[in-house]
Parts: C-alpha cells; structure tokens; sequence
C-alpha cells in the first residue's frame, strides 16, 4: 500500500465558515482512507485517533473550533482494511477562520410548567446562513415585559446562554405578560440578532403542581399543634401548605370529674425518637414530666425499623369519638411514626393517677382501667396496680397498638370500707354512704386477693374434675356396650348351631338292628 498526496494547498479554510476543507490525490492501490489530525506535525498515526473515514478524497472537518491551527495527514487502507499507520502522507496544517453567522432560531414556543415557572423550547441549530456546518451553537434568552422595546441590547433582560434548545425561566411573575426572544452565535461570537420573526408572548398561570407528603404533627403549642407539607412553586405560588389541630379541649362525655385541670393544658409530655428499633426487642419511652399520668411507653415490633417515632401528648378528650362509659381520669394520644399497629408484637402503657380523685369519686383502685380507641369504639385493656404511695397508684396496662387512650374507673356498689387507702380513718354512720371510704390496710387487700385467687382455682379445679369424669363414664359405657354386643352375638351362635344339629338329627335315617330269636325264658323252680 502506498500513501496518498497531500499538498498545503489543498488544506485550508477558504470559505471562512470555521471547518477546514482536506483533499488529496487518490492512491490506485486503496480502498480508502483515514484522516488523523493533530497540534503538531504528524509523522506517524500510530498514537492518533482517526478523525474520518472515508472512501472519498476530500473531507471537511466541521468539529474544527475558530481560530485554531490543526495539521492533517492521510493514510491508505485495503479492501481488508489493512493500514500502516507509520506510513502516511505528508502532514500539512490550517487554521479554522469563521466569519458566517448561524442560520436564525425557529420554531420557538413558551408554555407555563405545572410549579408555574416558563418553559421555552427550539429548534436546535445545525447550520450557518450558508448552510455549511455549524456544530458549536450557544443560545442567548432575552426577556422583556414591553414587546416594542423587544430587542438584544440592553433595553432587553439577558436571562442566560444555553447550549441546549431550551431553557426554563424561574424569575418572573404570574400574571405579568413577557416576550422572550433567542438569538445564536457560533464559536467565533458569530451572531445572528434577527428577532422579527423569532420571538414569542406569554402569561404565567398559576402554579399547580402537587403537595408533597405531610410533616409529623409538631408539639402542642399554644393550644395548637401543626404540621406542613411544601412545594416547589415559581412566579409567587404559595409553596406551604399547614394544616393545625386544636389540643386543648374540654371534655364532652362522661360522669365524674376529669382530674386535675379540668380543662387541661393539651400538653406533650414525650417525643422518642429511634434512630434504629431491631426485630423483637423491647424498645422504652421514659416520660419525665411530672404533670404527666403517663410514667413510660413501651412496645416490641415484630421488624427492623428505622426513624421511628412516638408522641405522647394530653388529650382532654378526642375528635369526634364521644367518651367512655366510666368516668375519665385523664385523657391521653400516643402517636407514631414509621411504626404501625400491625408492627407491633406487644406495647406496654405504665401511668399513674391520684388517690385522692378515686375518694372523691367513690372509686376502688381494682376498678381502675385504660381503655383504648379502636374499631369505632372504646376497649378496656389489662390493667393491673402495681404501686402505690400516699399521693397516687401506679397501674401498668397491656395494648395491642397506639392511638388514644382514656384512664378511666367505674363504680363498685360495696360496703363503705371497701375503697383505697388514705392514711385517714372516716367516722363511722349507721347510713350507708357509697361515696365514704374506710381504707384497707396491707394485709386485707393480701386477703381480699388470695380469697380471689382461690375462688378461680377452686372453679378450675372442679371443672377439670367434671372433664375426667365425663370422658371416664363415656368410656366406660362404650366398653360395656361393646361387651353386652359380644354376649348377645355368642347367644345367637349357639343357637344357631344347635337348630343346625337338630335339623340333622330329624333327617338322619334310624338304623336297623339285625333280628335274632329270642331265647326261651327259663323258669325257675322254687325250692
């Protein structure tokens, strides 16, 4: 394989539009050919990388930037495509020179995005006015709210430059009426300014792009609390979104006093928050706040959760649900976050409530129950005391989930002396007041438990008792059953058999007895 001729004069920019112009002699021997470009003189291809290939004798190289230099050489292929790459022809060089501007902008058009901001989009340029190659375009945007003084100077915003056919403008207004214009200039600042027939009008509308999800219900604060949710909005769409809820609200249902405050504070007495909660471990929530009836929140969940979170707030009542049945304490919300009821293998609610409020309401500690709101109504959880001291009973109750809650006790129609200790022995009446107490020392509530106590163990037992003897009297009287069945099975085949042997015995011929004379009967002669 030979090389081909290349000669200065056949590498230049003779018609100033930026892309240098190659052409060579052809080689009889090739098929085709590579062209290599570089910075410096070319001597050999092999550490360049081709920059055509082609079966003609001339190329233009329109990826050429203005003002440039770049030397070129050719090499000669095979019809295998066999080359030697130290063997290639002269290396001769040009400087990229471009004086053409680009061809005008078109098809241009303005619409409003959903987050209310203005989109522009074009036609991408390809071409100069001479329709030679033009691969190196940048787009100036120019807006202006006065579409006479539309021009590219500086009467005229100059918003940015792109080199993509589009371009979102996020500054301006809803409502206000703009006209944007797109200019092009090539890499030699070549630029067309042509406007007349490349400009378009619009009106911003509103934003309308959606919400994104809730915020976590901040604390209580005032007797609010809120949460947010936020969008991206331009041209001045409201961007929050805040939705609030009232905490603090009097009672609406239920006898009996409240406790404390009836008005409450609407208080958050704890936010935990866990970074990390692990499959099957027991997770705690420590309430320090004094004025709190909650002491601690604590549950097992049945996954590995991160960022979970739990509030417990004071709630003097809860939306829209009505009240339980027995008097109220106080009302409690424990919210979460990431967890869900179904997560939850078990939770525990440890609380405490004043002695004095079961006094003053006729209340025995045994009667004391949180309830929980849940499928449309309130249900008493396992609750059991604890503790207790002169000022309040601690109680710990047992639930399947988190939602709200109510510490609640109801009457027990008993004795005057059956109520919770208080250190205060009342005088005694011959009228029978329910609302008098007589407290109960250590030893009778000790008593009053184990006569309980053993009143359950008694029933059990006696119910176990009627179990045995049930099964052992059905099982007795089926192997009876069974044997009288046997015995009156064995009757019927004896006689069976003997009906059998006398049928045989009445069709069974009688056997003749061979005949012989009979002998003379000697008499016998008395003496």
């Amino acid at each position: 394989i030979t090389t081909p001729t290349l000669v200065a004069a056949n590498v230049n920019d003779s018609d100033a539009d930026g892309n240098i112009e190659v052409a060579w002699t052809a080689d009889a021997n090739a098929y085709s050919y590579r062209v290599y470009r570089s910075s410096t003189n070319i001597t050999t291809a092999a550490s360049l990388t081709e920059v055509a290939n082609t079966t003609s004798t001339s190329f233009e190289d329109n990826t050429s930037s203005n003002g440039t230099t770049y030397w070129y050489a050719i090499s000669s292929l095979d019809f295998a495509g066999n080359e030697n790459k130290s063997l290639v022809s002269d290396s001769f060089n040009a400087t990229a020179n471009d004086t053409i501007i680009p061809e005008l902008v078109s098809g241009l058009v303005a619409s409003t995005s959903s987050n209310g901001a203005v989109s522009l989009s074009w036609t991408a340029m390809s071409q100069d006015v001479d329709g030679n190659a033009e691969l190196q375009v940048t787009y100036s945007v120019f807006r202006t709210t006065n579409i006479s003084a539309l021009n590219t100077s500086a009467s005229t915003e100059l918003l940015g430059t792109t080199t993509s056919a589009e371009y979102t403008d996020t500054g301006m207004t809803t409502g206000t009426n703009y006209s944007y214009v797109v200019t092009s200039y090539d890499d030699a600042g070549n630029e067309n300014t042509t406007i007349s027939t490349n400009n378009v009008s619009i009106v911003p509308s509103a934003c309308t792009t959606d919400y994104g999800e809730w915020s976590a219900w901040s604390l209580c604060h005032s007797s609010e609390r809120e949460r947010t949710r936020t969008r991206t909005c331009y041209g001045g769409g409201d961007e929050t979104d805040t939705d609030t809820m009232m905490c603090t609200r009097t009672p609406s249902g239920g006898s009996g006093s409240s406790g404390g405050d009836s008005a409450g504070t609407g208080t958050s007495f704890a936010d935990k928050t866990w970074s990390m909660v692990v499959a099957n471990q027991e997770n705690v929530a420590t309430v320090s706040d004094d004025a709190s009836p909650v002491l601690s929140v604590s549950f097992v969940s049945d996954k590995a959760l991160s960022n979970v979170r739990l509030i417990v707030n004071e709630q003097t009542t809860t939306p829209d649900v009505g009240a339980p049945t027995a008097d109220v304490y106080k009302y409690i919300s424990i919210e979460k976050e990431v967890l869900t009821n179904e997560d939850v293998v078990s939770a525990t609610i440890e609380f405490k409530l004043e002695k004095s409020w079961l006094v003053e309401n006729g209340f025995e500690s045994s009667r004391v129950v949180l309830q929980r709101f849940a499928d449309g109504g309130w249900n008493d959880l396992e609750t059991n005391m604890y503790q207790e001291d002169d000022d309040f009973a601690y109680f710990r109750a047992s639930t399947p989930g988190f939602s709200y809650f109510a510490i609640t006790a109801s009457e027990v129609f008993s004795a005057p002396n059956a109520g919770v200790g208080t250190g205060v022995v009342e005088e005694q009446t011959n009228a029978v007041d329910l609302n008098e107490t007589e407290p109960l020392n250590e030893s009778q509530e000790q008593t009053e438990l184990g006569e309980s106590s053993n009143w359950f163990w008694w029933i059990i037992i006696v119910v176990l008792i009627l179990i045995v003897v049930y099964f052992g009297w059905r099982e007795y009287s089926e192997r009876k059953e069974k044997r009288l069945r046997n015995e009156r099975m064995l009757v019927t085949i004896r006689k069976a058999e003997e009906a059998r042997k006398f049928e045989q015995a009445k069709t069974k011929p009688i056997s003749k007895v061979a005949s012989k004379p009979l002998k003379p009967i000697k008499k016998v002669k008395r003496k």
